[in-house]
């Protein structure tokens, strides 16, 4: 098992132990929460998808996205 750091900006940062295979997805429903289309979601600091997984990565965090950013 690994772990993985998780925050949702702005908000703590938590830790969470997770399988090798474990997605964005999972890591967000195990973590309570959502995102929508207005909403970032980064991996060490570069974009990641949903049906992406978190084994490897330190930190994964959501933010608000910046208004004028491209999808």
């Amino acid at each position: 098992m690994n772990t993985v750091k998780f925050v949702k900006m702005p908000g703590e940062i938590r830790e969470f132990g997770i399988e090798e295979n474990t997605t964005v997805a999972e890591l967000l429903e195990m973590a309570g929460e959502t995102v929508n289309n207005e909403m970032e979601i980064r991996a060490d600091g570069e974009p990641i998808g949903l049906n992406e997984t978190v084994s490897g990565y330190a930190l994964i965090s959501v933010t608000k996205r910046l208004k004028g950013a491209v999808a």
